[in-house]
């Protein structure tokens, strides 16, 4: 149905009758049920049925409440009978929210209701001021009650009933129902609920300072013992436990119960511990000096390595392990066991791991001055141009790549393989919004006294991101494109950065320089004031701005004079000249 249909018809200003209204909805209503419940063959078609029912629930707020009521019950009808994958959708479509309300109560009175929805509807029924009384019948507190103790909500609701109780009410007691407190220990000890949910019980006491003892119900230790050791709670609720005991300084030892060591152990060895867990023991063992060697078990090294060749954990354990060899002065040769080494090639070529390995692989060789070639295995070019070509690494290593071949003088042309321009043109075209490579290419270029293409390259990442704006402004003001028809000339740059919404530090310090170099004083000091202004005024460096003006400057006209760049305030003095 065309928006001129609706616009027409369907308005407030339309030509339809309300009986109209209501007699014309209800037969498309009808309709598109129809085709949605015979369309099993064709998905497509299927599809096309849901997204008309969609959108016909935008008209609801048109036809009277009699109808609209007649009609959600009509679709709800249906929806019982198919469940349809749209139906979380239904109430994004409804914009009204009067009508939005009334969809959630009909729901809620099938008792076929998610706990997605629970939340939105008690969020709207709390911003249109309706009071959080557990006594009043269809206050947002007497719904999550009747929802979760009446209805069996899942796990979701009753941590969202939880959450709310605590903001309006805070904790509350145990032996008083309905209070926060009462709600945790009533899903966890009678309901069967998640670890989600155990993780948010202890979470509440911790925060109510109720650590306690193991041996006392109700506290956070005893909490996250029962989760753990009796309901199989999850690594999320043994890795809090065992900070929990790290910040209360119970580090002890792995055979004293109910320490740190312990608890790391137990979940590690004996429940299945994700890589969090064997991540955090190792650190753990890190910070104790208990770096140990790989035949002593419980050590750091130990715990690394048989996480990562007998656990299957993922790139944070085993960049953890490969950077410990490498403070303990150990990158090694690849033919032998537990150096860097060979930790980082066997995770990159063996293991699937992320980009942050083969980036700690590519940088411990340029550390080692084992910049080598392409086609020698090991070296730090091979290790960046096997991770980005044949292992769709992420941008920070094409980032890495094309800075090496700048520092070794490879620049190159886009057409040769290999060199800085390639690569980072390359990485560019995989990773079009990536604003790192985009500024490491410009300011390559900009040394390399090319501002034209530094100009195309920021012009071509102000399509994909905003922020390019700020250094494309000073690049065309030494350009000489101030203020022409031309789109990205300063002037108009500078209006899209004064109409952002949000700005940050830095796109303000960008305001206040452009300001001066356009020789607009009263603007800049405005400017000035807005960055005395802010939290962070006392921690600002600016000589990295100054430094890019610098930069452009003499990459246009050959000079790069820093005293020249116009200045009205002196931050070490904190006042305007």
């Amino acid at each position: 149905i065309s928006n001129l249909f609706y616009e027409e018809l369907f308005s407030d200003h339309g030509i339809l009758s309300q009986d109209d209204i209501d007699d014309i909805l209800t037969c498309l209503v009808e309709m598109g049920l129809k085709q949605y419940s015979t369309h099993f063959v064709y998905r497509y078609l299927r599809d096309r049925a849901a997204d008309e029912i969609m959108r016909l629930c935008r008209a609801l707020p048109m036809t009277s409440m009699e109808t609209c009521q007649a009609l959600i019950n009509r679709m709800l009808d249906e929806i019982k009978i198919q469940a349809p994958s749209f139906f979380h959708k239904l109430p994004l479509c409804i914009k009204d929210e009067e009508v939005q309300l009334l969809f959630f109560r009909k729901c809620f009175e099938r008792e076929w209701i998610s706990s997605d929805f629970l939340q939105r509807w008690c969020e709207l029924l709390l911003r249109k001021g309706a009071p959080w009384d557990v006594a009043e019948e269809y206050s947002p507190a007497w719904i999550f009650r009747k929802a979760c103790v009446e209805q069996g909500g899942d796990s979701a609701a009753w941590r969202i009933w939880a959450k709310i109780e605590t903001q309006e009410n805070n904790a509350g007691e145990y032996a008083r129902e309905n209070t926060a407190r009462w709600i945790y220990r009533e899903a966890c000890l009678n309901r069967e609920v998640d670890s989600h949910t155990w993780l948010a019980w202890a979470k509440l006491e911790e925060q109510e300072d109720n650590i306690g003892e193991c041996e006392k119900e109700n506290t956070a230790r005893w909490i996250y013992r029962e989760a753990c050791l009796k309901r199989e709670g999850d690594s999320d609720v043994w890795l809090a436990w065992a900070r929990l005991e790290e910040q209360e300084n119970n580090i002890g030892e792995c055979e004293k119960e109910n320490t740190a060591r312990w608890i790391y152990r137990q979940a590690c060895m004996n429940h299945d511990g994700k890589a969090s867990v064997w991540f955090a023991w190792g650190r753990l063992e890190e910070q104790q000096n208990n770096m140990g060697e790989y035949e002593k078990k419980n050590t750091a090294r130990w715990i690394y390595r048989e996480a990562c060749l007998k656990r299957g954990v993922d790139s944070s354990v085993w960049l953890a392990w490969g950077q410990l060899e490498e403070r303990e002065n150990n990158p090694g040769e690849y033919e032998r066991e537990n150096t860097a080494r060979w930790i980082y090639r066997e995770a990159c070529l063996k293991r699937g791991v992320d980009s942050s390995v083969w980036l700690a692989w590519g940088q411990l060789e340029e550390r080692e001055n084992n910049i080598g070639e392409c086609e020698k295995e090991n070296t730090a070019r091979w290790i960046y141009r096997q991770a980005c070509m044949n292992h769709d690494e992420k941008a920070s290593v094409w980032f890495a790549w094309g800075r090496l071949e700048e520092q070794q003088n490879n620049m190159g042309e886009y057409d040769q393989e290999n060199t800085a321009r390639w690569i980072l043109h390359e990485g560019i075209k995989r990773f079009p919004n990536d604003g790192s490579l985009y500024s490491l290419y410009s300011n390559l270029e900009l040394i390399h006294h090319s501002p034209e293409r530094a100009r195309d390259i920021l012009r071509k990442y102000v399509l994909y991101n905003n922020r390019a704006i700020n250094n494309l402004a000073i690049l065309e003001y030494y350009n000489g494109n101030i203020d022409s028809d031309n789109e990205y000339c300063t002037v108009k740059l500078v209006k899209k950065m004064e109409a952002a919404q949000e700005k940050t530090l830095g796109s303000i310090l960008y305001l206040y320089y452009c300001s001066l170099l356009l020789g607009r004083k009263e603007e800049a000091k405005h400017y000035y004031r807005q960055i005395q202004q802010h939290p962070d005024y006392d921690s600002i460096d600016n000589t990295w701005i100054k430094e890019y003006i610098c930069l452009c400057k003499k990459a246009v006209i050959g000079e790069s004079d820093t005293t020249e760049i116009p200045e009205i305030f002196n931050k070490k003095d904190h006042h305007i000249y």
